[in-house]
């Protein structure tokens, strides 16, 4: 099994290298840093039990950085099958596309060249990549923090996915474009 997975032949070689690169706490620490920055806190119920609704909690500043006041704001979860379906086309569906497409382009025609493999694995990585939080932020700046609140909630356990699909993402495409 050791062969398999962490030989230059091994059939699993990617999973190999995902199984290596995620014990590396790197990858991870990034990812829950950004999902964290995401500031959703769970609100307390009555007697001490926390309730279904979430508070987005951040302030809003000027130009200079001035504290201009806080905001808290209700937001009820997405139902989990937003949350699978989002993660699921981000993070597996997408990356899996393109580089289907990334394939076909090289096997069809000359607009990538065979040579440049810094460019392709480029390419690849950025399709495996977790969406960024500038909706999130301009939710924010059309005052539509519940639909914010959500997309965050969704992002959150986005970027916790993201710790592994991005690494399995970025070893398959190594071993494919460099082995």
């Amino acid at each position: 099994m050791q062969d398999i997975l962490y030989s230059d032949e091994g059939l699993l070689r990617p999973v190999g290298d995902t199984i290596e690169t995620i014990s590396t706490p790197c990858v991870a620490l990034n990812c829950l840093v950004m999902a964290g920055s995401l500031a959703l806190t769970r609100k307390k119920g009555g007697r001490g039990q926390a309730s279904k609704e979430l508070e987005l909690v951040g302030v809003v500043v000027d130009e200079d950085k001035q504290v201009l006041a806080d905001v808290t704001t209700s937001v009820n979860p997405p139902p989990i099958q937003s949350i699978v379906i989002h993660s699921f086309l981000r993070l597996l569906l997408m990356p899996a596309i393109m580089n289907a497409i990334l394939w076909v382009t090289l096997s069809t025609s000359n607009i990538i060249p065979r040579d440049n493999h810094l460019l392709r694995l480029i390419i690849s990585v950025e399709a495996a990549s977790p969406s960024a939080q500038l909706m999130i932020v301009s939710l924010n700046q059309l005052n539509n923090q519940k639909l914010a609140g959500q997309l965050a909630y969704v992002y959150f356990f986005h970027y916790l996915a993201s710790i592994v699909t991005i690494t399995g993402w970025v070893s398959f495409a190594t071993k494919w474009i460099y082995g």
